[in-house]
C-alpha cells in the first residue's frame, strides 16, 4: 500500500548514513500527508522537472493535478 511504501522510505531517508539526492527527501515529507493519487512516482517526476523549470505533460489525469503538471488529451 501507497501509505506503508512512503513510510519505509521515509525510513530509509531518516538513517543518517543515507542522504537522499535531488527533490527525494521533499517530496516524500509531503506525500506521507497527502492523498495516494497521484502516486509517488509522479510526484518524484514532477518535483525533478519543476526543480529544472519544466512542465510535466501527463495524461494521466491525476498526476496532472500536481502543481506544474498539464493534462494532454488524446
Amino acid at each position: 500500500p501507497h501509505a506503508e511504501a512512503v513510510a519505509a522510505l521515509h525510513a530509509l531517508l531518516s538513517d543518517r548514513r543515507v542522504r537522499a539526492a535531488g527533490v527525494a527527501a521533499g517530496v516524500l515529507d509531503r506525500a506521507r500527508e497527502q492523498d495516494p493519487d497521484p502516486g509517488l512516482m509522479d510526484r518524484l517526476i514532477a518535483a525533478d522537472y519543476g526543480r529544472d523549470g519544466a512542465e510535466l505533460l501527463t495524461f494521466d489525469r491525476a498526476a496532472a493535478r500536481l502543481p506544474g503538471a498539464r493534462l494532454l488529451r488524446a
